[in-house]
């Protein structure tokens, strides 16, 4: 029963906006981490001084700060397949690709980071989802699939690193 409660009402609570949450003060997304982390020690019945991360492996759970990469890769990947909003999708650009091989220097489906001034501006979506992007693995990068497709192979690719 917890753990239908928990993906019933509190699962849903942290991924609605989890994308505009990546921008926030670090001590604000803790309050998050530790109502997971808690949710998770009473689900399973756990000392409240246990290690949160074999009860995440054990409850098939992603983190707090996974859950935001997971959720910004999938908007990512509908950006560029042109299955999100126009004002979105416009707002990133491919690297020419300069050689056929995955250099420092080619592109590898990498995208243009936009330069950031500021320290807020590299908190916003346009800005930390290229970087997101980037850092992806290129199987991943260069998935033709359906987004259910990707959602599955990133989820895997998150569970494992």
């Amino acid at each position: 029963m917890l753990l239908l409660f928990y993906n019933g009402y509190i699962l849903p609570l942290i991924d609605y906006c989890c994308i505009i949450w990546s921008g926030c003060a670090k001590n604000e997304l803790v309050r998050i981490i530790k109502l997971q982390k808690r949710a998770a020690r009473l689900i399973l019945d756990a000392d409240p001084l246990s290690s949160s991360a074999p009860l995440f492996k054990q409850l098939g759970w992603m983190t707090v700060e996974n859950r935001i990469s997971y959720h910004k890769s999938v908007l990512m990947h509908k950006c560029l397949k042109n299955e999100a909003p126009v004002y979105l999708t416009e707002k990133f650009k491919e690297m020419p690709e300069i050689n056929q091989y995955c250099l420092r220097n080619a592109s590898c489906k990498n995208l243009q980071v936009p330069k950031a001034k500021t320290e807020l501006y590299k908190k916003s979506f346009i800005y930390s989802g290229s970087i997101l992007w980037n850092n992806l693995p290129i199987s991943l990068k260069k998935s033709t699939s359906s987004t259910s497709s990707f959602k599955k192979d990133l989820k895997n690719y998150l569970m494992e690193h």
